[in-house]
Order: structure tokens, then sequence, then C-alpha cells
């Protein structure tokens, strides 16, 4: 399938991590979609841990092109939110046919280069347009240096 401007559907169904960021308790993690200057959020999964279920959906203007960007964090109150993993997907080379459902494995990390974790994500492109409903979806970007500011 010809990948052109239409729809990009990303589901977020659950992740699964190497660590666990907090200390003493379960961590609170939260996945933040970058697809161009689209950003959007997930919920964050209170005492979720290592093994967060989401099953949350999400859609972008799709340009035909272009790089999807994955970062995990895990939400704290009194200090910054703790970077998990992230990874940097193309949405043509990973979608044939215009649907992939699998896992995306974050990208390695630290000093031994190690897996952080994966997600469990279906992504659909569809061609077309956006209805006005789905429009009103798509959020404006938000600085990812503060994700716990990027409201969903």
């Amino acid at each position: 399938m010809a990948m052109s401007v239409g729809k990009l559907t990303i589901t977020i169904h659950r992740g699964e991590f190497k660590r666990n960021a907090d200390i003493g308790k379960p961590m609170d993690p939260y996945v933040v979609l970058r697809y161009g200057v689209q950003i959007v959020k997930t919920s964050v999964k209170r005492e979720a841990g290592k093994t967060p279920v989401w099953n949350e959906t999400f859609k972008f203007r799709f340009e035909g092109r272009g790089k999807l960007v994955l970062s995990a964090y895990d939400e704290d109150v009194l200090t910054r939110d703790d970077k998990l993993a992230q990874v940097t997907v193309d949405v043509p080379t990973l979608v044939k046919d215009g649907k992939y459902e699998g896992w995306i494995e974050f990208d390695k990390a630290g000093f031994f280069r190690r897996r952080t974790g994966r997600l469990y994500v279906t992504i659909q492109v569809e061609p077309g347009t956006f209805t006005k409903m789905e429009r009103s979806g798509v959020r404006t970007p938000h600085r990812l240096e503060q994700p716990a500011m990027v409201q969903g």
C-alpha cells in the first residue's frame, strides 16, 4: 500500500519495562506519542509497575511519511518525572499493507546498551481526511522536557 495523506491511528495496548524507576513502590508509567508537531499522552497508570495496560487510541493527521517518537515516563509527585525509555519509528517502514500490530522494542540505553522495555501497539494508516470530531483529538505541541505538563 502506498503511503499517502490520511489518518494515522495508534493504540497503545500495554508495556513491559525492565526496571522499576520508583524505590519501595510500583511506578506510575505513561507514554508520550509525538508525530511531527502533534503530541499526545496516555493516562498515567497509578502503581502499574513494570507491566502497565492502557488500551488507549490516538488519531493523528498522516502526511505520508514521518517518524513516530514513543517516550515512556514514570510520573513523580515531588520530583521531575523519570524517563524510562524512548524509541523512534519510521511509520511507512513499519506499517505494511496499512496496519502493524505487535511489540516495539525501546532503544537500548545505559552504559551496557541494554534493552529497557517494549510496548505492544497497533498502528494503522488510512487514506482520507479528518472529520471535525477527529480533528479535535489532535493536540498542539507541548514541551517534551516536562512531560508531566502535557495534558491528554
